[in-house]
């Protein structure tokens, strides 16, 4: 059985505007053309019956929900919900929430949500989430006190089940939102490994852009890919414009981005313990050419399998690090090679590759070859294990090396690393 509502409205109502109760019964709902605004609750809400996955598809297309008193549209159901060609805007707690615990998906798609006092979109979900072709502008939601205040982020994600998932991202535009950005959480107590495609969005004009958190007691893998995106005049003083956390990983793909007039503590930063590995994280042919960082443009902060090649990598604040490594580990190196780092010659580059080449508290990373212009045409290949590189003494030795004797003093620039063969 199908139900099909078009073209009604609701404004004013001292609850909600509009409540679908489906059972297991009906299908397919579709909605479309409603008019849900100025309701003392929420606009639309969704509500499934029973604790079992619903087959039912719910559509939800050209609707507007907004200034509603709590939601505008609420997804309380255990199926499938399509929300397309919405405008979402001015709600006071979430422009759309969802609960989903025992299956369900949702994709929201070619909708504007704006203007919501607090969140965007707040989602906990289980089997699949998707949003494609939006624009999410202006939350500039903030609480202040005596002392501080804190954002929150405008799209908050939170697994909340047991199976696989992915949550893709695409083709959206982020732009003017005051709150923190995209926060996805995946708790302790979930299993399931994650499938997280963030693809082809642009961020303008926000603070911090995205934070994904993966830990759990289980070893489920975490396998990412974060392509093609656009961060422009973002800024997070107080931290980085983009965080990893892992506990368990898979293959994370960092590729193809684009970052200009950011302002931050850490561009991208990767943290985390991690218990399991079973690929690399490859952050290539990025374009980082125009962020002023405090601290660093990349931090690894986490003994990870990674790669940082073919990037054009240059930090505004020149006398900062573009890539700091973790606490020194014998066996654990980073492959940066082949990055374009903002300089023309080794005594520059090691004073901002902060790795092992610059005091013993830090990893081993290998930056040479390198390229000296920044359309990445001229390499400079080099041997990096050679103690004498452009001028820089230092470097991996093993036990049958020589320093040879010269007239005057060899000032050491570079962390001795000495290998027993």
């Amino acid at each position: 059985m199908n139900t099909y509502i078009h073209n009604v409205t609701s404004v004013y109502s001292a609850l909600n505007g509009f409540t679908l109760y489906v059972n297991n019964n009906i299908s397919e709902v579709t909605i479309s053309e409603l008019n849900a605004s100025n309701n003392m609750k929420s606009g639309i809400e969704i509500v499934t019956e029973g604790y079992q996955m619903n087959e039912t598809v719910f559509k939800v297309n050209k609707c507007t929900a907004s200034e509603n008193k709590i939601y505008g549209i609420v997804i309380k159901a255990n199926a499938s919900v399509v929300i397309s060609q919405c405008k979402v805007e001015g709600n006071t707690e979430s422009g759309i929430y969802v609960y989903q615990e025992f299956g369900g998906r949702v994709t929201i798609s070619s909708s504007n949500i704006s203007r919501n006092v607090k969140y965007a979109i707040k989602e906990y979900f289980t089997e699949e989430f998707v949003v494609d072709s939006c624009i999410i502008s202006d939350h500039t939601y903030r609480r202040f006190s005596i002392y501080s205040f804190y954002r929150i982020s405008y799209v908050y994600l939170e697994r909340n089940g047991n199976t696989k998932f992915q949550v893709k991202i695409l083709n959206t535009v982020f732009k003017d939102n005051i709150n923190d950005g995209i926060h996805i959480k995946f708790g302790y107590a979930n299993f399931g490994d994650c499938m997280l495609q963030v693809e082809n969005n642009t961020f303008i004009n926000g603070n911090k852009t995205i934070g994904i958190y993966f830990n759990s007691w289980y070893e489920n893998m975490a396998f990412v890919n974060i392509v093609r995106n656009l961060f422009v005049n973002n800024s997070n003083t107080y931290g980085a414009l983009l965080e990893f956390q892992f506990q368990d990983v898979g293959d994370v793909t960092f590729e193809k981005n684009t970052f200009d007039g950011n302002v931050a503590k850490t561009t991208i930063l990767f943290t985390g313990h991690v218990r399991h590995s079973i690929g690399t994280i490859a952050i290539q042919n990025n374009s980082i050419f125009g962020d002023w960082a405090t601290e660093s443009l990349i931090d690894l902060n986490s003994f990870q399998p990674v790669t940082v090649t073919n990037n054009h990598l240059r930090n505004l604040n020149s006398d900062v690090c573009v890539l700091r490594a973790p606490t020194f580990r014998e066996s654990f190196e980073i492959d940066a090679t082949f990055n374009y780092w903002g300089k023309t010659v080794v005594t520059e580059i090691v004073e901002i590759v902060c790795g092992f080449e610059r005091d013993m508290d830090k990893s081993f990373v290998n930056y040479i070859p390198f390229y000296s212009d920044d359309n990445r045409k001229q390499l400079v290949s080099l041997t990096q294990n050679n103690f004498d590189v452009q001028g820089t003494f230092g470097g991996e030795i093993t036990t049958n090396f020589t320093i040879p004797m010269i007239a005057g003093p060899i000032i050491i620039s570079r962390a001795l690393f000495v290998r027993y063969t």
